[in-house]
């Protein structure tokens, strides 16, 4: 009972607060950019590597690259917002 009147509360937050909307759409964004590119350039280098290299190349790793950079991304937002927020007048 309580997890559902959890969710429901930050659905309504979420759709109530035009920042977090257009925040989590440009962390979206900014996620799925970062990983195109990331495997856009391993692409280009996956020729220069040695057999050795090939062999044990994750293509679902480096896909997942942007991920870890938008969270980070995402954290430092939340640190910045709360301490903003909670900043003494």
């Amino acid at each position: 009972m309580a997890t559902a009147q959890i969710v429901r509360s930050e659905w309504t937050k979420i759709r109530s607060v035009a920042s977090t909307v257009w925040t989590l759409s440009l962390a979206v964004v900014v996620t799925i950019a970062l990983g195109m590119l990331i495997s856009a350039l391993s692409k280009s280098e996956f020729d220069n590597m040695s057999q050795d290299q090939q062999l044990t190349f994750d293509p679902t790793f480096i896909s997942f690259a942007g991920m870890s950079l938008g969270q980070l991304a995402m954290i430092v937002f939340g640190c910045w917002w709360w301490r903003t927020s909670t900043a003494p007048a």
